[in-house]
């Protein structure tokens, strides 16, 4: 018991004198995005995400740092469940090094994601893409799955 109290003093002063690793901050500067859309246009690559924050820059790794410095509050990437590629191949090192998670999952579609929050519905019950995971270990670009349109909504096709 001695012990339990010494340490939570310990953390105490060090929590005084600011030498916790921990950043600290209000939660209403964070800005938590599930799902990307990153997709190649004649300028470089697009990308979208819910709540309607878009950025573009040259590459996939530009447009993310312009997201999150045109973001409303701290952009948090490693909250996002979903990315969906359109018209661009994906590299997962270079995702992972932009602050993804493994666990990510990754999608194609064929055409424009133009709301994401309905997308986001639909994945949440059919998760079965591949994450970045097990791209990056080397499976094959061909087990990424396909997003259909279907009418108003979204349907799983045959892997590229």
């Amino acid at each position: 018991m001695k012990r339990i109290a010494m340490l939570a003093a310990l953390v105490a002063g060090a929590g005084l004198f600011g030498l916790v690793p921990f950043e600290s901050g209000d939660i209403s500067e964070f800005c938590p995005v599930e799902l990307l859309c990153a997709e190649r246009s004649q300028n470089g690559v697009l990308i979208r995400a819910e709540g309607g924050l878009s950025a573009s820059g040259e590459d996939l790794p530009e447009a993310l740092s312009t997201l999150a410095e045109t973001a409303p509050g701290r952009l948090l990437l490693d909250t996002v469940d979903y990315v969906v590629c359109i018209g661009l191949l994906p590299d997962a090192t270079q995702l992972l090094d932009c602050g993804l998670r493994p666990a990510t999952n990754i999608y194609c579609a064929a055409e424009t994601i133009e709301e994401p929050e309905l997308l986001i519905r639909y994945l949440r019950e059919h998760k079965n893409g591949l994450t970045l995971g097990e791209l990056e270990d080397g499976a094959p670009l061909t087990k990424i799955p396909t997003l259909l349109r279907m009418g108003s909504g979204w349907r799983m096709g045959e892997h590229r």
